[in-house]
């Protein structure tokens, strides 16, 4: 049957069913015989509209093609007589589209090239070109049209490709001017001890080297004076430094501080006058107005191979870590900071010392973090150490963790200082304190945690005898006397 609302044309046979369920097929001649009629009309309607419009669509939508299909449907549908009684009859659905006359698709397929080009660069742009003047001889209005839009984009794209050069190119040029810079104030040193180790009960004499950096903060009319970690220095028996690498200019210690991991040394400047270098003092910016973020550099002596450089950005600002019982405040970085780096210099990009480097966290699970004493510490302690050489510094020994009052409450332990360990020699284990320890007295003022004790401690002089409180295994209290020693000593 035929839907005018739908303009669908449905020519299943109606089918009625037996007594036993089967689809009865005689009343197919019925349908048939409609569709026929109905189909002879459609074709006189279509052939006086192809006489006047050609191969045309008719306003009423039924095209020669369709007409085929149909015809094609029909005499499938006029086989059904010889079908075997009760077989399915296949289904016949026809749905008329009238599909919109293509507007020249290849200037689309064109025009989609000319976008890839303009996005894939010279070499496909060319290849549209070559296509348009081929296929396009004739439409002068479209090439100009095109040939300007592809210019104007490529210009445009050339534009930003240049300008994201720039970009990179002025931040390395940054880098390399800052590097530049800084590489003569910074110095290689090498050290030498002699000492000897144990070796199952024998003492064995051995000769050790060591290296490390340094960097050159002042000098007067005899010395040049570099400041560097004291765990660089200390206890060595020759050291020496070198700018270029080149030379090996003696030097000797000026002063140390272990509490802060700072010594300054010196070496004599007709000595670098002598090996023809040129060094220069650095210049020391305010760690106090670092921005976690800020890009910096790292400049040492890594692995004892010479002065190189790596770069990173501050990780972290104020942080506290603990080397051998010595507590630091430190700017965290994740600029590479590798063995013989220490003492070396870390750098804002105005070519500013803001941090001499000291240490890096090594494990297995961590990387990216190192460490750096901010330059405000390092002028204040390397100014008091030229002028004053190893200043004394009281030291007790241990190292400590704070008991908050939420752990007090916890685990019903006094508030103060749990002692992790006690340093071999030092002044608390002459006194006869233990690991488990917990401090809560000293020098007649209450500890509340590790940052009282030791502003207590700074308080109390060198060689004085003071009583210490302590509480031990949970609940004994006891009472030490500890002499006070020098941690620069």
């Amino acid at each position: 049957m035929y839907n005018e609302e739908n303009r669908e044309f449905n020519i299943n046979p109606k089918k009625e069913e037996t007594p036993d369920g089967m689809t009865n097929e005689n009343t197919a001649s019925e349908n048939t015989a409609e569709f026929t009629e109905h189909n002879e009309n459609i074709n006189n309607t279509e052939a006086n509209e192809t006489e006047k419009e050609g191969t045309k669509l008719s306003e009423e939508g039924v095209s020669k093609t369709a007409e085929i299909e149909f015809k094609e449907c029909n005499e499938e549908e006029n086989k059904t007589a010889e079908r075997k009684p009760y077989e399915p009859i296949k289904d016949c659905y026809y749905k008329e589209t009238v599909k919109k006359p293509k507007k020249n698709g290849f200037k689309r397929l064109i025009a989609a090239c000319a976008v890839v080009g303009l996005c894939g660069g010279i070499g496909i742009g060319s290849g549209y070109s070559v296509m348009e003047n081929i296929v396009f001889q004739n439409n002068d209005a479209s090439k100009a049209s095109s040939s300007t839009n592809v210019t104007e984009e490529a210009k445009s794209n050339s534009s930003s490709s240049s300008s994201d050069i720039v970009s990179l190119s002025t931040a390395g040029n940054e880098a390399v001017a800052v590097i530049d810079s800084v590489f003569p104030s910074v110095v290689n040193i090498n050290t030498s001890v002699h000492t000897t180790t144990n070796y199952y009960g024998i003492a064995i004499p051995y000769d050790g080297e060591s290296a490390g950096s340094g960097v050159i903060f002042n000098e007067d009319d005899q010395y040049v004076y570099i400041v560097t970690n004291n765990h660089v220095v200390a206890d060595s028996d020759t050291i020496s430094v070198s700018v270029t690498g080149n030379e090996s200019i003696s030097a000797e210690v000026v002063g140390t501080e272990a509490s802060s991991d700072l010594a300054v040394i010196k070496a004599l400047k007709s000595d670098f006058e002598a090996a023809g270098v040129d060094y220069k003092i650095a210049k020391f910016g305010d760690s106090d107005q670092l921005k976690v973020g800020e890009s910096v550099l790292a400049i040492g002596n890594a692995l004892g191979e010479g002065k190189s450089a790596t770069g990173g950005m501050i990780s972290v600002i104020n942080k506290t870590i603990e080397i051998d019982g010595v507590t630091l405040e430190v700017l965290q970085t994740s600029a590479p900071i590798n063995p013989g780096n220490s003492g070396g210099a870390l750098v804002n990009y105005d070519g500013e010392i803001i941090g001499i480097n000291t240490a890096k966290t090594s494990t297995s699970v961590a990387e990216g973090m190192g460490y750096a004493i901010p330059s405000n510490t390092v002028k204040e302690v390397m100014e008091r150490l030229l002028v004053d050489g190893t200043t004394p510094k009281p030291y007790l020994g241990i190292m400590g963790s704070d008991i908050t009052d939420d752990i007090s409450n916890l685990y019903k332990l006094p508030v103060g200082v749990l002692v992790v360990d006690v340093l071999d020699g030092s002044a608390a284990q002459n006194a006869g304190l233990v690991e488990g320890d917990i401090i809560v007295g000293f020098n007649g003022s209450s500890v509340m945690n590790m940052e009282g004790l030791q502003s207590i401690l700074k308080e109390c002089e060198i060689g004085a005898t003071v009583n210490m409180d302590i509480i031990r295994n949970g609940n004994e209290s006891k009472t030490l006397t500890v002499t006070i020693q020098d941690a620069n000593a």
